[in-house]
């Protein structure tokens, strides 16, 4: 039961990250709730060396505000980085994708 529930937080929780900002039609995601965002946030460290370009780990981990970085916004990382705000998302996008390939192989079934 415990796990069916866990599962359930991170399929939800992958909705958000992919479609939690877009304005696309049909694509409504359900907010996290406090205990879930913190179940969801300890997977995300959990699976974050899944990522394997040290740039875009570093991206994801301080935009998501995991791994001990505050969350910050793609202007301000591009800053640090030398970088534009749109080619951080770029980076971020890439690495959302591994990321979720890492908590599971056939995560597409889960965000259609």
């Amino acid at each position: 039961m415990m796990e069916d529930n866990k599962d359930m937080i991170i399929k939800k929780g992958c909705m958000d990250l992919l479609y939690g900002g877009t304005r696309k039609k049909g694509y409504k995601t359900e907010a996290l709730t406090k205990y879930e965002q913190q179940v969801f946030q300890g997977v995300l460290e959990a699976h974050i060396s899944g990522i394997k370009d040290e740039r875009r780990r570093l991206i994801v981990s301080r935009h998501l505000g995991i791994n001990g970085f505050e969350k910050e916004t793609r202007k301000v990382i591009g800053e640090s980085l030398g970088i534009s705000g749109s080619r951080v998302s770029q980076l971020e996008r890439k690495g959302l994708l591994e990321l979720l390939r890492s908590i599971n192989p056939k995560w597409r079934a889960w965000v259609k």
